[in-house]
């Protein structure tokens, strides 16, 4: 054989192996912004495991959502990388935000305080990426600060706040002594329950601020015994993010009565504890992922990853601008493992995900959450638990078929 004819025969040999190797496949990138050091995962105060508490960053459901999407990924000839990234302030992650969408990132989990998310998303507004909030619970960002671009997979003060009326509501507990704390946060989630409480027909009998100290000249704004002396009431309520004053109020009240808010009766997005509709399962997953119990935020990281990959699969993979979580295409209920449907509101940046609020034994009540710019309004329970439905100011939400049958009480508007 010449040797121009071996040149031509490995040339075509070489065209031909190149021909039969499949295309590298696309990749559906993530971002998970987080701060250097953020209070919310001292050590000293997940040390404790308070029930109002996050256990750890939940870049551990963002892990599990990714290594379940494998299988979607290779059916689509797809893969889906998660990159965490950290920042001192919201300026780094802003910084670091527009590094990463010049580099092909589109979808952003933000674990951050409030401040910072809203800083964040106002400085990316007009801009091609996609934030989910997943850990801040503040009002304030699905109200004044609403964003067209930040979602938030999360459940707020408000969501939670009406959650808990209801149930006292069902267990015709209707007046509340109110407990609130030092903290800005404390102020907010006590506005929150009041605005529930008076929407809902419950009677807060007092209103009471308590300090963690031991020192004598605020013996009474530090002693259990005498901030809960005096009045009758049914339940209190207990407004304290930091939690831990919360701890040492169960047990300790001169009337046996339950505590709610921070302590006792929680309202949460997601608990370790829920034993039906596949939670198991995703809880062990991510327990194996992180080494332990999962909590809200976690959940939260975990759904905003299985909505991005919910709409890759529902519009095949189109362009991105058709794989928003607002588009047509992707408003259709996806598996959130509870049984229970998620969509997003048409015409708005808001995701609507099931969600639930845990005591700290068993599974007490369940709401189903609405997110950014969206302020609930009706709610709807059945005999042993709470099944809430949030509802935008001009429209109401009606409740999956799934969980319809069991939000059909005497008295409760829908």
């Amino acid at each position: 054989m010449s040797l121009r004819r071996l040149l031509h025969a490995s040339a075509f040999a070489a065209a031909t192996l190149c021909a039969s190797l499949p295309a590298a496949a696309e990749t559906v990138r993530f971002a998970f912004l987080e701060l250097d050091r953020n209070p919310a995962y001292d050590d000293k105060r997940t040390f404790f495991r308070t029930l109002s508490q996050p256990f750890g960053s939940p870049v551990v459901g963002a892990e599990v959502a990714l290594r379940e999407a494998r299988f979607v990924g290779q059916a689509l000839k797809l893969e889906f990388a998660l990159e965490r990234t950290k920042g001192a302030d919201a300026a780094a992650l802003i910084a670091e935000a527009n590094r990463l969408q010049a580099a092909g990132v589109r979808y952003f989990l933000v674990d951050a305080p409030a401040a910072v998310v809203a800083e964040l998303a106002k400085a990316t507004r007009g801009s091609e990426m996609v934030l989910f909030n997943v850990s801040a619970a503040d009002d304030a960002l699905r109200q004044a600060q609403c964003q067209p671009h930040l979602f938030h997979t999360l459940p707020n003060h408000a969501m939670q706040s009406d959650a808990m009326a209801q149930y006292l509501v069902s267990r015709k507990w209707r007046s509340v002594l109110l407990l609130e704390g030092p903290l800005a946060d404390d102020k907010l989630i006590s506005a929150a329950f009041e605005n529930s409480a008076r929407r809902l027909g419950i009677k807060i009998v007092d209103k009471r601020q308590f300090v963690l100290s031991n020192d004598p000249r605020q013996r009474e704004q530090g002693n259990v015994a005498l901030l809960t002396a005096g009045k009758d009431y049914d339940a209190i309520f207990v407004a304290d993010s930091d939690g831990e004053f919360a701890r040492s109020v169960p047990y300790r009240t001169v009337l046996p009565r339950p505590v709610v808010g921070a302590e006792g009766l929680v309202a949460e997005a997601w608990h370790w504890a829920w034993e039906r509709h596949g939670a198991p399962q995703l809880t062990s997953r991510m327990v194996k992922q992180g080494g332990r119990h999962p909590g809200s935020r976690d959940w939260a990281a975990w759904i905003a990853v299985k909505a991005v990959v919910e709409s890759v699969v529902r519009t095949n993979n189109a362009p991105s601008r058709s794989r928003s979580p607002t588009s047509p295409a992707t408003r259709s209920p996806s598996t959130a493992s509870r049984a229970t449907s998620w969509d997003s509101a048409p015409g708005t940046a808001s995701c609507a995900s099931p969600s639930c609020s845990l005591p700290t034994t068993r599974l007490s009540s369940a709401h189903r959450s609405r997110a950014s710019c969206i302020r609930p309004t009706t709610w709807t329970r059945s005999a042993s638990t709470s099944v809430t439905a949030s509802a935008s100011r001009d429209r109401h939400v009606t409740p999956h078929p799934s969980i319809r049958s069991l939000t059909e009480p005497a008295g409760v508007a829908r």
